[in-house]
Protein backbone atom coordinates (compact mmCIF):
# COMPACT_ATOMS: atom_id res chain seq x y z
CA UNK A 1 0.00 0.00 0.00
CA UNK A 2 2.91 1.91 1.06
CA UNK A 3 5.07 3.50 -2.10
CA UNK A 4 9.16 1.75 -1.65
CA UNK A 5 10.58 5.20 -2.70
CA UNK A 6 8.83 6.33 0.21
CA UNK A 7 9.79 3.98 2.16
CA UNK A 8 13.60 5.00 1.14
CA UNK A 9 13.62 8.22 1.92
CA UNK A 10 11.50 7.80 5.13
CA UNK A 11 14.61 5.66 6.62
CA UNK A 12 17.21 8.13 4.48
CA UNK A 13 15.16 11.43 6.67
CA UNK A 14 15.28 8.77 9.74
CA UNK A 15 19.34 8.50 9.77
CA UNK A 16 19.95 12.08 8.98
CA UNK A 17 17.54 12.42 12.53
CA UNK A 18 19.36 9.82 14.37
CA UNK A 19 23.03 12.25 12.79
CA UNK A 20 22.14 14.98 14.75
CA UNK A 21 19.66 13.84 17.46
CA UNK A 22 19.96 14.84 21.19
CA UNK A 23 23.57 14.89 22.33
CA UNK A 24 25.07 14.44 18.86
CA UNK A 25 27.75 17.02 17.95
CA UNK A 26 26.15 18.26 15.30
CA UNK A 27 22.90 19.01 17.41
CA UNK A 28 21.69 22.96 17.12
CA UNK A 29 22.66 24.34 20.41
CA UNK A 30 20.47 27.40 20.43
CA UNK A 31 17.96 26.98 23.47
CA UNK A 32 15.15 28.61 21.75
CA UNK A 33 15.22 26.14 18.79
CA UNK A 34 11.32 25.22 18.00
CA UNK A 35 12.15 21.47 17.30
CA UNK A 36 14.09 21.51 20.69
CA UNK A 37 11.17 22.67 22.99
CA UNK A 38 8.82 20.36 20.98
CA UNK A 39 10.78 17.66 21.93
CA UNK A 40 11.10 18.16 25.60
CA UNK A 41 7.17 18.33 25.09
CA UNK A 42 7.11 15.24 23.97
CA UNK A 43 9.89 13.60 25.99
CA UNK A 44 7.40 14.90 29.31
CA UNK A 45 4.15 13.31 27.72
CA UNK A 46 6.40 9.81 27.26
CA UNK A 47 8.50 9.64 24.27
CA UNK A 48 11.33 8.42 25.18
CA UNK A 49 14.86 9.87 23.58
CA UNK A 50 15.40 6.64 21.48
CA UNK A 51 11.62 7.08 19.73
CA UNK A 52 12.34 10.88 19.03
CA UNK A 53 14.04 10.00 15.82
CA UNK A 54 10.42 8.44 14.79
CA UNK A 55 8.52 11.46 16.26
CA UNK A 56 10.20 14.32 14.41
CA UNK A 57 9.37 12.11 10.91
CA UNK A 58 5.60 12.28 12.02
CA UNK A 59 6.29 16.36 13.01
CA UNK A 60 8.11 16.82 9.98
CA UNK A 61 5.24 14.98 7.80
CA UNK A 62 2.01 15.39 10.09
CA UNK A 63 1.98 18.25 11.82
CA UNK A 64 3.94 21.18 10.52
CA UNK A 65 1.90 21.27 6.86
CA UNK A 66 -0.89 20.99 9.21
CA UNK A 67 -0.33 24.00 11.20
CA UNK A 68 1.03 26.09 7.94
CA UNK A 69 -2.13 24.65 6.51
CA UNK A 70 -4.70 25.27 9.82
CA UNK A 71 -2.95 28.92 10.56
CA UNK A 72 -3.48 30.07 6.93
CA UNK A 73 -6.85 29.07 6.89
CA UNK A 74 -7.75 30.12 10.39
CA UNK A 75 -6.77 33.61 9.40
CA UNK A 76 -8.61 33.83 6.05
CA UNK A 77 -11.81 33.06 7.86
CA UNK A 78 -11.24 35.60 10.97
CA UNK A 79 -10.43 38.14 8.25
CA UNK A 80 -13.65 37.44 6.20
CA UNK A 81 -16.87 38.69 6.74
CA UNK A 82 -17.93 41.34 8.89
CA UNK A 83 -15.46 41.18 11.55
CA UNK A 84 -17.39 39.69 14.19
CA UNK A 85 -16.00 36.30 14.49
CA UNK A 86 -12.46 37.92 14.93
CA UNK A 87 -13.23 40.09 17.58
CA UNK A 88 -15.44 37.38 19.56
CA UNK A 89 -12.18 35.55 19.29
CA UNK A 90 -9.93 38.57 19.99
CA UNK A 91 -11.75 39.11 23.22
CA UNK A 92 -11.52 35.53 24.36
CA UNK A 93 -7.41 35.33 23.73
CA UNK A 94 -7.23 38.82 25.44
CA UNK A 95 -9.03 37.75 28.03
CA UNK A 96 -6.87 34.44 28.53
CA UNK A 97 -3.66 36.50 28.36
CA UNK A 98 -5.15 38.78 30.76
CA UNK A 99 -5.60 35.60 33.19
CA UNK A 100 -2.17 33.91 32.56
CA UNK A 101 -0.04 37.42 33.63
CA UNK A 102 0.54 37.94 29.86
CA UNK A 103 1.67 33.81 29.36
CA UNK A 104 0.10 31.23 26.96
CA UNK A 105 -0.23 28.19 28.15
CA UNK A 106 -0.18 25.54 25.83
CA UNK A 107 -2.27 23.03 28.04
CA UNK A 108 -4.95 25.80 28.76
CA UNK A 109 -5.92 26.89 25.28
CA UNK A 110 -8.57 24.02 25.17
CA UNK A 111 -10.35 25.40 28.10
CA UNK A 112 -9.65 29.25 27.64
CA UNK A 113 -10.26 29.49 24.37
CA UNK A 114 -12.96 27.33 23.35
CA UNK A 115 -14.31 29.28 19.83
CA UNK A 116 -10.65 29.90 18.59
CA UNK A 117 -10.38 26.16 18.84
CA UNK A 118 -13.61 25.66 17.23
CA UNK A 119 -12.62 27.95 14.40
CA UNK A 120 -9.61 25.23 14.42
CA UNK A 121 -11.89 22.31 14.17
CA UNK A 122 -14.19 24.00 11.61
CA UNK A 123 -11.54 25.12 9.03
CA UNK A 124 -10.80 21.76 8.79
CA UNK A 125 -13.71 21.10 7.72
CA UNK A 126 -14.42 24.04 5.26
CA UNK A 127 -10.96 24.26 3.51
CA UNK A 128 -11.60 25.36 0.17
CA UNK A 129 -14.22 22.40 -0.84
CA UNK A 130 -12.36 20.68 -3.57
CA UNK A 131 -12.15 17.66 -1.18
CA UNK A 132 -15.53 16.71 -2.54
CA UNK A 133 -14.50 16.39 -6.07
CA UNK A 134 -10.80 14.91 -5.61
CA UNK A 135 -10.34 13.19 -2.24
CA UNK A 136 -12.75 10.55 -1.35
CA UNK A 137 -11.51 9.89 1.82
CA UNK A 138 -12.48 13.66 2.46
CA UNK A 139 -16.53 13.65 1.89
CA UNK A 140 -17.57 12.76 5.04
CA UNK A 141 -16.51 16.31 6.32
CA UNK A 142 -19.47 17.48 3.58
CA UNK A 143 -22.07 15.23 4.42
CA UNK A 144 -25.29 17.08 5.51
CA UNK A 145 -26.09 14.16 7.62
CA UNK A 146 -23.46 15.02 9.82
CA UNK A 147 -23.08 18.60 9.68
CA UNK A 148 -26.62 19.59 8.36
CA UNK A 149 -27.65 21.31 6.07
CA UNK A 150 -25.31 24.24 6.38
CA UNK A 151 -22.59 22.32 5.68
CA UNK A 152 -21.13 24.25 3.54
CA UNK A 153 -21.31 27.65 5.42
CA UNK A 154 -18.45 28.66 7.76
CA UNK A 155 -19.92 28.47 11.32
CA UNK A 156 -17.28 27.78 14.01
CA UNK A 157 -19.88 27.45 16.68
CA UNK A 158 -21.04 23.84 15.72
CA UNK A 159 -18.37 23.07 17.43
CA UNK A 160 -18.86 24.26 20.72
CA UNK A 161 -21.02 23.01 23.56
CA UNK A 162 -23.49 25.31 25.68
CA UNK A 163 -20.95 28.05 23.82
CA UNK A 164 -18.04 27.81 26.02
CA UNK A 165 -16.61 24.55 25.52
CA UNK A 166 -15.71 22.71 22.42
CA UNK A 167 -18.13 19.57 21.96
CA UNK A 168 -15.33 16.48 21.49
CA UNK A 169 -18.16 14.47 20.12
CA UNK A 170 -18.38 16.61 17.16
CA UNK A 171 -14.95 17.30 16.77
CA UNK A 172 -14.28 13.44 16.98
CA UNK A 173 -16.24 13.53 13.74
CA UNK A 174 -13.49 14.52 11.96
CA UNK A 175 -10.08 12.62 10.38
CA UNK A 176 -7.33 15.06 10.92
CA UNK A 177 -4.90 13.07 7.87
CA UNK A 178 -4.35 9.79 6.56
CA UNK A 179 -7.20 7.20 8.40
CA UNK A 180 -6.69 6.44 11.70
CA UNK A 181 -7.66 9.91 13.98
CA UNK A 182 -5.98 8.07 17.20
CA UNK A 183 -2.44 7.78 15.85
CA UNK A 184 -2.31 11.69 14.73
CA UNK A 185 -0.24 14.10 16.25
CA UNK A 186 -1.93 16.86 14.74
CA UNK A 187 -5.16 15.98 17.14
CA UNK A 188 -3.19 17.32 20.33
CA UNK A 189 -0.06 19.01 19.65
CA UNK A 190 -0.94 20.79 16.43
CA UNK A 191 -4.18 22.52 17.43
CA UNK A 192 -2.26 23.85 20.39
CA UNK A 193 0.73 25.03 19.06
CA UNK A 194 -1.71 26.83 16.07
CA UNK A 195 -4.50 28.26 18.10
CA UNK A 196 -1.03 29.60 20.80
CA UNK A 197 0.38 31.02 17.20
CA UNK A 198 -2.88 32.90 16.46
CA UNK A 199 -3.74 33.74 19.95
CA UNK A 200 -0.28 35.96 19.88
CA UNK A 201 -0.97 37.10 16.58
CA UNK A 202 -4.67 38.53 17.85
CA UNK A 203 -3.59 39.92 21.17
CA UNK A 204 -0.28 41.33 19.67
CA UNK A 205 -1.45 42.96 16.76
CA UNK A 206 -4.47 44.80 15.32
CA UNK A 207 -5.36 42.96 11.71
CA UNK A 208 -7.80 44.45 9.77
CA UNK A 209 -8.89 43.93 6.01
CA UNK A 210 -7.94 47.11 3.74
CA UNK A 211 -10.71 46.58 1.38
CA UNK A 212 -13.28 44.65 0.31
CA UNK A 213 -15.21 42.15 -0.76
CA UNK A 214 -13.10 40.02 0.87
CA UNK A 215 -13.10 36.74 -1.21
CA UNK A 216 -12.19 33.00 0.49
CA UNK A 217 -10.06 31.58 -1.98
CA UNK A 218 -10.40 27.77 -2.99
CA UNK A 219 -7.67 25.30 -1.22
CA UNK A 220 -4.95 23.75 -3.24
CA UNK A 221 -4.89 19.64 -3.64
CA UNK A 222 -1.09 20.18 -5.14
CA UNK A 223 -0.18 22.24 -1.80
CA UNK A 224 -0.89 20.22 1.23
CA UNK A 225 -4.63 21.91 0.99
CA UNK A 226 -3.22 25.95 1.26
CA UNK A 227 -5.43 28.24 0.44
CA UNK A 228 -4.51 29.20 -3.38
CA UNK A 229 -4.32 33.19 -2.73
CA UNK A 230 -5.15 34.36 -6.46
CA UNK A 231 -7.83 36.47 -4.45
CA UNK A 232 -5.06 37.73 -1.30
CA UNK A 233 -6.69 40.07 1.25
CA UNK A 234 -4.73 43.23 1.05
CA UNK A 235 -4.50 43.95 5.10
CA UNK A 236 -3.14 46.42 7.64
CA UNK A 237 -1.09 45.26 10.46
CA UNK A 238 -0.75 47.64 13.31
CA UNK A 239 1.00 46.46 16.68
CA UNK A 240 -1.35 47.20 19.37
CA UNK A 241 -0.68 48.85 22.22
CA UNK A 242 1.94 47.91 24.97
CA UNK A 243 2.46 44.93 22.18
CA UNK A 244 0.89 42.57 24.06
CA UNK A 245 -2.29 44.03 26.07
CA UNK A 246 -4.15 46.58 25.29
CA UNK A 247 -3.70 49.92 27.96
CA UNK A 248 -4.95 49.06 31.43
CA UNK A 249 -6.13 52.90 31.37
CA UNK A 250 -8.37 52.83 28.43
CA UNK A 251 -11.92 51.18 29.12
CA UNK A 252 -12.39 50.60 25.46
CA UNK A 253 -11.63 46.88 26.02
CA UNK A 254 -14.52 46.81 27.52
CA UNK A 255 -17.14 49.02 26.27
CA UNK A 256 -16.53 49.60 22.57
CA UNK A 257 -16.49 46.10 21.40
CA UNK A 258 -18.59 44.81 18.53
CA UNK A 259 -22.09 44.58 18.92
CA UNK A 260 -22.37 40.92 17.38
CA UNK A 261 -19.97 39.63 20.11
CA UNK A 262 -21.02 36.34 22.04
CA UNK A 263 -18.40 35.88 24.27
CA UNK A 264 -18.81 38.10 28.18
CA UNK A 265 -16.70 40.97 28.44
CA UNK A 266 -14.40 40.22 30.71
CA UNK A 267 -14.36 41.56 34.20
CA UNK A 268 -12.93 45.54 34.71
CA UNK A 269 -10.60 46.72 37.32
CA UNK A 270 -12.10 48.80 40.00
CA UNK A 271 -10.06 51.78 38.00
CA UNK A 272 -11.37 50.68 34.74
CA UNK A 273 -15.31 50.47 36.57
CA UNK A 274 -14.61 54.15 37.86
CA UNK A 275 -13.99 55.72 34.20
CA UNK A 276 -17.01 54.13 32.78
CA UNK A 277 -19.17 55.60 35.21
CA UNK A 278 -18.44 59.00 34.14
CA UNK A 279 -18.14 58.42 30.76
CA UNK A 280 -20.86 60.79 29.59
CA UNK A 281 -18.89 61.79 26.98
CA UNK A 282 -17.51 59.23 24.54
CA UNK A 283 -13.48 60.26 23.88
CA UNK A 284 -14.20 61.10 19.75
CA UNK A 285 -10.52 60.29 18.63
CA UNK A 286 -10.70 56.41 19.92
CA UNK A 287 -13.13 55.49 17.18
CA UNK A 288 -12.88 55.17 13.72
CA UNK A 289 -15.71 56.83 12.70
CA UNK A 290 -17.27 55.31 9.32
CA UNK A 291 -18.69 58.17 6.56
CA UNK A 292 -22.28 59.32 6.85
CA UNK A 293 -21.59 59.19 10.74
CA UNK A 294 -21.40 62.33 12.84
CA UNK A 295 -20.82 63.33 16.41
CA UNK A 296 -22.97 66.03 18.37
CA UNK A 297 -22.60 67.17 22.03
CA UNK A 298 -25.71 68.06 23.98
CA UNK A 299 -26.41 69.93 27.60
CA UNK A 300 -26.78 67.59 30.43
CA UNK A 301 -29.10 69.84 32.27
CA UNK A 302 -30.05 67.35 34.57
CA UNK A 303 -27.05 66.38 35.70
CA UNK A 304 -26.20 70.12 36.93
CA UNK A 305 -24.55 73.53 34.91
CA UNK A 306 -21.62 72.96 32.28
CA UNK A 307 -21.95 69.73 31.67
CA UNK A 308 -22.40 67.82 28.73
CA UNK A 309 -23.46 64.38 27.34
CA UNK A 310 -22.57 62.71 23.46
CA UNK A 311 -24.08 61.42 20.87
CA UNK A 312 -23.50 59.83 17.00
CA UNK A 313 -26.14 60.34 14.89
CA UNK A 314 -26.60 59.38 11.02
CA UNK A 315 -29.46 61.73 8.82
CA UNK A 316 -31.08 60.46 5.73
CA UNK A 317 -29.08 60.94 2.24
CA UNK A 318 -31.31 63.37 1.36
CA UNK A 319 -31.17 65.56 4.52
CA UNK A 320 -28.82 68.37 3.53
CA UNK A 321 -29.96 68.39 -0.42
CA UNK A 322 -30.37 72.37 -1.76
CA UNK A 323 -33.91 72.01 -2.29
CA UNK A 324 -34.71 69.98 0.34
CA UNK A 325 -34.60 72.03 3.52
CA UNK A 326 -38.53 71.75 4.45
CA UNK A 327 -38.94 67.95 4.67
CA UNK A 328 -39.32 66.55 8.16
CA UNK A 329 -38.40 62.98 9.41
CA UNK A 330 -38.60 60.50 12.40
CA UNK A 331 -35.89 59.64 14.16
CA UNK A 332 -34.78 56.41 16.06
CA UNK A 333 -32.66 56.14 19.12
CA UNK A 334 -30.41 53.44 19.44
CA UNK A 335 -29.39 52.57 22.35
CA UNK A 336 -25.87 50.44 23.23
CA UNK A 337 -25.44 47.60 25.60
CA UNK A 338 -23.48 47.07 28.90
CA UNK A 339 -19.81 47.80 28.81
CA UNK A 340 -20.00 49.56 25.84
CA UNK A 341 -20.02 52.67 24.37
CA UNK A 342 -22.30 54.73 21.80
CA UNK A 343 -19.95 53.68 19.01
CA UNK A 344 -21.62 49.77 19.19
CA UNK A 345 -24.04 51.30 17.24
CA UNK A 346 -22.19 51.91 14.00
CA UNK A 347 -22.80 48.93 12.47
CA UNK A 348 -26.48 49.07 13.38
CA UNK A 349 -26.58 52.60 11.69
CA UNK A 350 -24.75 51.03 8.01
CA UNK A 351 -27.73 48.27 7.94
CA UNK A 352 -30.48 50.99 8.52
CA UNK A 353 -28.76 52.79 5.83
CA UNK A 354 -28.55 49.93 3.25
CA UNK A 355 -32.82 49.51 4.21
CA UNK A 356 -33.47 53.15 3.43
CA UNK A 357 -31.67 53.09 0.47
CA UNK A 358 -33.17 49.89 -1.03
CA UNK A 359 -36.50 51.36 -0.02
CA UNK A 360 -37.22 48.82 2.70
CA UNK A 361 -37.72 51.63 6.02
CA UNK A 362 -38.60 55.42 5.74
CA UNK A 363 -36.13 58.15 5.54
CA UNK A 364 -35.55 57.94 9.70
CA UNK A 365 -32.57 60.42 11.52
CA UNK A 366 -30.60 57.49 13.41
CA UNK A 367 -29.34 59.04 17.34
CA UNK A 368 -26.97 56.58 18.97
CA UNK A 369 -26.40 58.34 22.33
CA UNK A 370 -23.61 57.87 25.21
CA UNK A 371 -25.39 56.66 28.38
CA UNK A 372 -22.85 55.19 30.30
CA UNK A 373 -21.58 51.75 29.35
CA UNK A 374 -23.05 50.26 33.07
CA UNK A 375 -25.85 52.83 33.49
CA UNK A 376 -29.05 51.03 32.19
CA UNK A 377 -31.16 53.76 30.76
CA UNK A 378 -32.82 54.46 34.23
CA UNK A 379 -32.22 56.55 37.22
CA UNK A 380 -30.03 55.14 39.66
CA UNK A 381 -31.33 54.23 43.09
CA UNK A 382 -29.14 57.38 45.01
CA UNK A 383 -29.54 59.82 41.85
CA UNK A 384 -26.20 59.82 41.09
CA UNK A 385 -26.66 59.01 37.25
CA UNK A 386 -29.71 60.30 36.11
CA UNK A 387 -29.63 58.94 33.01
CA UNK A 388 -33.21 58.44 32.19
CA UNK A 389 -34.16 62.41 32.76
CA UNK A 390 -30.55 63.05 30.61
CA UNK A 391 -32.17 61.40 27.58
CA UNK A 392 -35.79 62.26 28.04
CA UNK A 393 -35.32 65.49 29.69
CA UNK A 394 -32.54 66.57 27.78
CA UNK A 395 -31.30 65.09 24.64
CA UNK A 396 -34.90 64.39 23.37
CA UNK A 397 -35.80 67.96 23.50
CA UNK A 398 -32.16 68.62 21.97
CA UNK A 399 -32.73 66.32 18.69
CA UNK A 400 -36.20 67.75 18.11
CA UNK A 401 -34.34 71.47 18.27
CA UNK A 402 -31.34 70.27 16.28
CA UNK A 403 -32.81 68.32 13.37
CA UNK A 404 -36.12 68.80 11.35
CA UNK A 405 -38.15 66.10 13.40
CA UNK A 406 -41.85 64.83 12.73
CA UNK A 407 -42.63 63.99 16.16
CA UNK A 408 -42.38 60.62 15.30
CA UNK A 409 -40.03 58.14 17.12
CA UNK A 410 -38.65 55.24 17.96
CA UNK A 411 -36.15 53.31 20.33
CA UNK A 412 -33.96 50.24 19.57
CA UNK A 413 -31.85 48.21 21.88
CA UNK A 414 -29.66 45.78 22.38
CA UNK A 415 -28.65 43.04 25.64
CA UNK A 416 -28.77 46.50 28.36
CA UNK A 417 -30.16 48.04 25.53
CA UNK A 418 -33.15 46.55 24.95
CA UNK A 419 -33.61 46.35 28.49
CA UNK A 420 -33.34 50.28 28.56
CA UNK A 421 -35.52 50.36 25.42
CA UNK A 422 -38.37 49.29 26.77
CA UNK A 423 -37.86 50.90 30.03
CA UNK A 424 -38.09 53.88 28.58
CA UNK A 425 -41.16 53.25 26.00
CA UNK A 426 -43.29 51.38 28.47
CA UNK A 427 -42.48 54.37 31.31
CA UNK A 428 -43.71 57.30 28.27
CA UNK A 429 -45.52 55.48 26.20
CA UNK A 430 -46.40 58.66 24.04
CA UNK A 431 -43.60 59.68 23.63
CA UNK A 432 -42.58 56.59 21.01
CA UNK A 433 -44.47 55.32 18.14
CA UNK A 434 -42.62 51.75 18.57
CA UNK A 435 -39.84 49.77 20.69
CA UNK A 436 -37.38 46.83 19.32
CA UNK A 437 -35.74 44.80 21.79
CA UNK A 438 -32.96 42.48 20.31
CA UNK A 439 -31.87 40.37 22.82
CA UNK A 440 -32.76 42.41 25.90
CA UNK A 441 -30.84 41.70 29.22
CA UNK A 442 -34.57 41.80 31.54
CA UNK A 443 -34.22 38.88 34.04
CA UNK A 444 -36.10 38.81 36.51
CA UNK A 445 -33.34 38.74 39.86
CA UNK A 446 -30.63 40.85 40.12
CA UNK A 447 -28.40 38.75 41.52
CA UNK A 448 -28.63 36.94 37.68
CA UNK A 449 -26.50 39.94 36.50
CA UNK A 450 -22.71 40.50 37.14
CA UNK A 451 -22.23 43.27 39.84
CA UNK A 452 -19.94 45.49 38.53
CA UNK A 453 -22.73 46.35 35.82
CA UNK A 454 -25.52 46.60 37.96
CA UNK A 455 -24.19 47.57 41.33
CA UNK A 456 -23.74 51.71 40.29
CA UNK A 457 -27.50 51.41 39.28
CA UNK A 458 -29.21 49.24 41.79
CA UNK A 459 -27.30 49.27 44.33
CA UNK A 460 -27.93 45.70 44.81
CA UNK A 461 -31.64 46.69 45.98
CA UNK A 462 -33.75 44.11 44.41
CA UNK A 463 -36.72 46.30 44.97
CA UNK A 464 -36.08 48.71 42.83
CA UNK A 465 -34.78 46.46 40.40
CA UNK A 466 -38.01 45.75 39.88
CA UNK A 467 -39.81 49.03 40.36
CA UNK A 468 -38.09 49.65 36.93
CA UNK A 469 -37.78 46.43 35.30
CA UNK A 470 -40.01 46.19 31.29
CA UNK A 471 -42.58 43.58 33.29
CA UNK A 472 -43.69 45.77 36.03
CA UNK A 473 -43.90 48.99 34.22
CA UNK A 474 -46.09 47.05 31.46
CA UNK A 475 -48.47 45.88 34.58
CA UNK A 476 -48.57 49.67 36.06
CA UNK A 477 -48.63 51.37 32.35
CA UNK A 478 -50.78 48.72 29.89
CA UNK A 479 -53.66 50.57 29.46
CA UNK A 480 -51.69 53.51 28.50
CA UNK A 481 -49.14 51.57 25.90
CA UNK A 482 -52.41 49.67 24.57
CA UNK A 483 -54.31 53.21 23.78
CA UNK A 484 -50.71 54.92 22.29
CA UNK A 485 -50.76 52.90 20.19
CA UNK A 486 -46.92 51.42 21.03
CA UNK A 487 -45.80 48.88 18.22
CA UNK A 488 -43.91 46.08 20.18
CA UNK A 489 -41.13 43.87 19.00
CA UNK A 490 -38.88 41.45 21.11
CA UNK A 491 -36.42 39.60 19.08
CA UNK A 492 -33.96 37.08 20.78
CA UNK A 493 -32.01 34.05 19.42
CA UNK A 494 -32.98 30.24 20.32
CA UNK A 495 -29.40 29.78 21.64
CA UNK A 496 -29.12 33.15 23.63
CA UNK A 497 -29.50 30.22 26.56
CA UNK A 498 -29.05 33.15 29.25
CA UNK A 499 -31.98 35.70 28.20
CA UNK A 500 -34.75 33.15 26.28
CA UNK A 501 -36.48 32.41 29.30
CA UNK A 502 -36.66 36.12 30.26
CA UNK A 503 -37.95 37.33 26.95
CA UNK A 504 -40.78 34.67 26.93
CA UNK A 505 -41.79 35.69 30.56
CA UNK A 506 -41.79 39.54 28.89
CA UNK A 507 -44.31 38.35 26.07
CA UNK A 508 -46.39 36.20 28.76
CA UNK A 509 -46.82 39.35 30.09
CA UNK A 510 -47.84 41.58 27.25
CA UNK A 511 -49.93 38.42 26.23
CA UNK A 512 -51.91 38.84 29.39
CA UNK A 513 -52.41 42.55 29.15
CA UNK A 514 -53.99 41.93 25.66
CA UNK A 515 -50.81 44.15 24.04
CA UNK A 516 -50.55 43.12 20.34
CA UNK A 517 -47.00 42.31 20.21
CA UNK A 518 -44.48 40.23 18.49
CA UNK A 519 -42.46 38.14 20.20
CA UNK A 520 -39.21 36.18 17.21
CA UNK A 521 -37.38 33.73 18.26
CA UNK A 522 -34.29 33.75 15.95
CA UNK A 523 -33.66 29.24 15.09
CA UNK A 524 -29.45 29.16 16.00
CA UNK A 525 -28.93 31.87 16.96
CA UNK A 526 -27.00 33.64 20.17
CA UNK A 527 -26.44 36.67 21.70
CA UNK A 528 -25.62 37.88 18.32
CA UNK A 529 -27.35 41.29 17.07
CA UNK A 530 -26.15 41.50 13.51
CA UNK A 531 -27.17 37.88 12.84
CA UNK A 532 -30.39 38.58 14.44
CA UNK A 533 -30.68 41.56 12.03
CA UNK A 534 -29.81 39.31 9.04
CA UNK A 535 -31.92 36.10 9.82
CA UNK A 536 -35.44 38.64 10.09
CA UNK A 537 -34.68 40.94 6.96
CA UNK A 538 -36.84 42.38 5.46
CA UNK A 539 -39.23 42.39 8.48
CA UNK A 540 -36.60 44.05 10.59
CA UNK A 541 -36.32 47.26 8.55
CA UNK A 542 -40.49 47.46 7.41
CA UNK A 543 -41.49 47.09 11.28
CA UNK A 544 -40.11 50.64 11.98
CA UNK A 545 -42.33 51.60 8.33
CA UNK A 546 -45.37 50.37 10.12
CA UNK A 547 -44.20 52.99 13.02
CA UNK A 548 -42.44 55.64 11.51
CA UNK A 549 -43.91 56.54 8.08
CA UNK A 550 -45.50 59.84 7.79
CA UNK A 551 -49.30 59.19 6.86
CA UNK A 552 -50.52 60.45 3.62
CA UNK A 553 -53.37 63.18 3.33
CA UNK A 554 -56.13 60.09 2.59
CA UNK A 555 -54.33 57.62 5.43
CA UNK A 556 -54.56 60.80 7.46
CA UNK A 557 -58.68 61.49 6.85
CA UNK A 558 -59.25 58.14 6.77
CA UNK A 559 -57.53 57.67 10.53
CA UNK A 560 -59.34 60.65 11.76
Amino acid sequence: MIDKKALTAREFVRKRFQAVGPGSQTEPGDTTNFHRHIRKLCESHGAGPKTWNGHQLLLISGLEPNLTAAVTWMLIHLLDGDGHLSTSVRNEADSFVEKSDGEIDLCRVSDECPLLQATYHRERVHSGAWHIRSDPWRLHHFDRVVWDEDSEVFGPRRFLYARRRVDDGSARKLRAFGVVESLCPERFLAVHVAVAFVVRLLVGFEVTPVKRPHIVPRGCKNDVGLATLTSDTEILVKRRENGFTSSPNRSDNYSNRRIHDMSPPPMPTPEQLAQLTTEWVEPVDEVQIPQGIAYGLFDTICRGTGLQGSYWYMLPDDYGHPINTTTTYPFLFWLHGAMRRASEGFEAARLYKEAMRAGRMTQTIFIMPQALPVGWYINSLDRKYPIEDVLMNDLLPHVDATFRTNGKRGVEGFSMGGYGALHLAFKFPEQFEGVSAIGPAVLRSLAEEPRERVWDTFQGDQRYYDLNHPINLLEEKFQAIHFAPLHIRLLVGSDDTRLVEAVKSLADSLQRCGILHRNIGVPNIGHDYVAVMEATQPGMYTFWDECLKPQTAEEAVISV
